[in-house]
């Protein structure tokens, strides 16, 4: 048998800043250093109305406390959910919530 033990999901934790019609997501810390932005998902809810918006762009290279992902053309007074999922597992790795 090859490899190791089980895959873990790693986590993050992000914040949101939210300004206008725009979100600056952040990555403040991750668990683990070498994780590729091209194994993790993000989705964005929109809470208020409940349903899946369009995903925003990734940032590349790997996943490194920093890391900045913008979301445009939202709705003030709406509330919103980011949440990453490591694509190994389908584990979440973190969520932020925030009202625009």
């Amino acid at each position: 048998m090859l490899g190791g033990g089980p895959i873990s999901t790693p986590s993050v934790s992000i914040t949101a800043e939210p300004s206008g019609t725009v979100c600056t997501v952040t990555v403040t810390t991750t668990t683990k250093a070498d994780i590729p932005w091209t194994d993790v998902t993000i989705g964005l809810h929109n809470i208020s109305d409940a349903t899946e918006l369009t995903a925003p762009t990734k940032p590349t290279g790997t996943v490194s406390g920093g890391d900045l992902i913008s979301i445009t053309d939202l709705v003030d007074t709406k509330q919103y959910r980011v949440t990453s999922v490591y694509t190994s597992t389908g584990g979440t790795m973190g969520t932020a919530t925030w009202t625009q």
